[in-house]
């Protein structure tokens, strides 16, 4: 009888010591995570947006945009009026002066507001084509295109280069332009 009571008490304490032995070893994770500082978060993966390069133009927008027998590059541009930074990079396109592609701007826009009735003005400035209404979001969805403004370089039917439009992107090269912007703000 006192054999089986040893036993018993045996195995409790052989559970209450690995129990122990996990608590420890969690808060020396927590505590060693805390020094590290904090982990740095990704708030937007832009590698998953937009459409892979080499890949077709989706049928909307190909029906959108038009045939393109001769095989032009054409770069198609992505905005929102809620947008701060697509109005920076409107203003930005048309301060290239003339654009040596065929341009089209697409506005997500359902309803007129006085954003994007602004951002169309301004667009509409550059002499390429501006796509607004209930064709634009199913053409952003066909294009995977989640961060806006985005910026499609295509030849002939192919998608050739995709990106998010920063601060930073050369409009100058994407546009062909006769002058890149950093010249004209240099001038």
């Amino acid at each position: 009888m006192i054999w089986v009571a040893l036993a018993g008490l045996a195995v409790w304490l052989l559970v209450l010591t690995v129990l122990l032995v996990g608590v420890v070893r969690h808060v020396a994770e927590v505590h060693l995570a805390e020094e590290a500082g904090p982990t740095p978060r990704v708030l937007f993966d832009f590698s998953r947006s937009g459409p892979p390069v080499g890949s077709r133009l989706p049928t909307l927008v190909e029906r959108l945009v038009g045939p393109n027998p001769n095989g032009r590059t054409r770069v198609l541009t992505f905005f929102s009026p809620t947008c701060g930074n697509c109005l920076e990079r409107a203003r930005d396109i048309v301060a290239l002066g003339s654009l040596g592609v065929e341009a089209f701007f697409f506005v997500d826009s359902r309803e007129p507001t006085p954003e994007s009735v602004e951002l169309v003005e301004i667009l509409t400035a550059t002499l390429g084509r501006v796509f607004e209404g209930d064709d634009v979001l199913p053409a952003m969805q066909e294009m995977n295109i989640e961060a806006l403004p985005w910026i499609v370089s295509v030849g002939g039917d192919e998608v050739v280069d995709s990106s998010f439009l920063s601060r930073g992107t050369n409009l100058g090269q994407w546009y062909g332009a006769a002058r890149d912007l950093e010249a004209s703000n240099e001038a």
